[in-house]
């Protein structure tokens, strides 16, 4: 449920910066990394959602895969969202890569609020369950 309520959430902000007429760059790490950038059209949303319907669980961690030229390329575009199902010692050095370029940074976890993830997560980051995803009734991130 986690990894559909992020790819769902990941296509609807897709979405939103495609009718805003944002440029989109997605990157999604599952068993492969996945790097698509998107202009100013909303027939490349369509590849976007193509992107994220090909991504598969994978209990290893992707993060680790990201070579330091991809790191890079996120920060050269000067902000970023990360959509995390975990928190662990890959994620946070690649949030503090991310921070160190000085870009800015929205960060958004998918968990049951059980999980014991909440240790030492950025102070400026959101938690949302899969099922606040799934309800549709959230608003604003």
């Amino acid at each position: 449920p986690e990894l559909e309520a992020a790819l769902s959430l990941t296509a609807s902000i897709a979405h939103h910066l495609a009718y805003g007429d944002y440029i989109v760059d997605v990157f999604a790490a599952g068993t492969n990394i996945y790097h698509f950038k998107s202009g100013r059209s909303l027939a490349q949303f369509d590849q976007i959602l193509d992107i994220l319907a090909t991504i598969e669980p994978n209990h290893r961690s992707p993060i680790s895969k990201l070579k330091e030229t991809v790191v890079e390329e996120i920060a050269s575009i000067g902000s970023a969202m990360l959509i995390l199902l975990n928190w662990d010692k890959e994620r946070k050095q690649l949030v503090k890569q991310l921070q160190s370029y000085g870009i800015n940074l929205k960060i958004i976890f998918i968990k049951e609020k059980t999980d014991d993830i909440f240790e030492d997560i950025p102070k400026n980051a959101q938690i949302f369950t899969p099922e606040e995803i799934f309800s549709g009734n959230i608003r604003n991130i």
